[in-house]
C-alpha cells in the first residue's frame, strides 16, 4: 500500500506552509524562493536527515510552532493513515 504525502506532487518537506517551513525547517527567515519547499531542498543540496532531525528537536520542546496550515495538513496525513489501517 502507498499513501501520498498530500494531494499532487510532493514531499514531506511540502506538507509545510512556506513560511512555517523558511522559520522552522530551514531555520532562515530570509531565504527566498518560489519553487516549493521540496524542491528547494533539492537545489540547495540539503541534507534532509539533518533537517529532520533539527525539526525532532524542535518539537520535543513542545511548543506550539506551526501554523494552522501546516497543522492541518499533518493531521490530515494521520487521518488517512488510519483509514488505510481500519
Amino acid at each position: 500500500m502507498i499513501l501520498g504525502i498530500k494531494e499532487g506532487e510532493g514531499t514531506i518537506e511540502d506538507i509545510f506552509e512556506k513560511r512555517d517551513f523558511q522559520i522552522n525547517i530551514l531555520k532562515d527567515e530570509a531565504a527566498v524562493f518560489s519553487t516549493s519547499n521540496s524542491q528547494y531542498v533539492k537545489d540547495k543540496a540539503i541534507d534532509k536527515v539533518l533537517l529532520a532531525r533539527q525539526f525532532n528537536v524542535l518539537c520535543d520542546s513542545g511548543e506550539n510552532i506551526l501554523s494552522a496550515e501546516s497543522s492541518a495538513r499533518i493531521k490530515k496525513i494521520f487521518e488517512n493513515l488510519e483509514q488505510a489501517f481500519k
